[in-house]
């Protein structure tokens, strides 16, 4: 193998200064839901203003009350998974998080 193809998986460096807009894909169940918590503190205390969470919909309660933090309800059909990501896309999130990677996580970071 080339050493251009191992050079693409090397860690790129972030700035976080940069980043407003962050969206966490957590698409597992309540206990998932409940550990991804801290990294609404890290991201806010680095400047982050707005926090996008792609839930279940029986886990968005967890994040209702959590300042400058919003959810958006995740659905399993392909085309609801296309139609959800086209509504992130127009957030213009300057970071993805994908918390567990699954089809649905992965379809969703490429489309935004």
């Amino acid at each position: 193998m080339s050493q251009d193809f191992w050079n693409s998986y090397r860690p790129t460096p972030l700035d976080v200064a940069t980043i407003s807009t962050v969206i966490v894909y957590q698409g597992k169940n309540l206990g998932d839901a409940l550990l991804s918590t801290p990294i609404i503190n890290v991201l806010q205390r680095h400047g982050v203003s707005k926090i996008y969470f792609v839930v279940k919909e029986e886990c968005a309660q967890i994040y209702e009350n959590m300042s400058g933090v919003e959810c958006v309800i995740r659905k399993r059909r392909l085309v609801h998974v296309i139609s959800s990501a086209l509504k992130i896309r127009k957030l213009k999130p300057d970071l993805f998080i994908d918390l567990h990677g699954s089809f649905d996580s992965a379809v969703t970071s490429r489309l935004v």
